[in-house]
C-alpha cells in the first residue's frame, strides 16, 4: 500500500514543507558564515 503513504495528509505534508524551509534557512546561515 506504497500509494497510500505517499499522499499525505494536510499536517504531515505542513511538517515536511517546515522542514524543508528550516534547512534552507540553516543552509543559507552557513554558507553566509563561511563567505
Amino acid at each position: 500500500k506504497k500509494e497510500e503513504l505517499m499522499e499525505a495528509d494536510p499536517g504531515t505534508e505542513d511538517f515536511l514543507v517546515a522542514t524543508l524551509r528550516e534547512h534552507e534557512k540553516f543552509s543559507w546561515m552557513l554558507k553566509s558564515h563561511l563567505e
